[in-house]
């Protein structure tokens, strides 16, 4: 449901439907302002200041280490939903 057009050395991401339905009733003042239409559609665009990327490859390095850490004790892996 995002996209990231990138600008110069800004990275904007395009967040639209059910997240911008969910962060405008915690925060309205922060995000009610920012938000926009297109068509019906409500789209809100946020200026990343740290790289999305980086997070994902941290919660990916922390998933198999955590994986390996409890397999090393004696849990049994799920062979059909494996973050399970």
């Amino acid at each position: 449901q995002t996209s990231v057009p990138q600008d110069g050395d800004k990275i904007v991401m395009k967040i639209r439907g059910t997240l911008v339905d969910i962060l405008c009733p915690i925060c309205p003042e922060v995000y009610e302002p920012y938000v926009t239409y297109e068509g019906k559609h409500k789209v809100l665009y946020v200026l990343m200041l740290k790289a999305l990327y980086g997070m994902m490859v941290a919660s990916i390095l922390y998933y198999k280490k955590f994986r390996k850490d409890i397999e090393s004790i004696g849990f049994k892996v799920n062979p059909y939903g494996c973050c399970v």
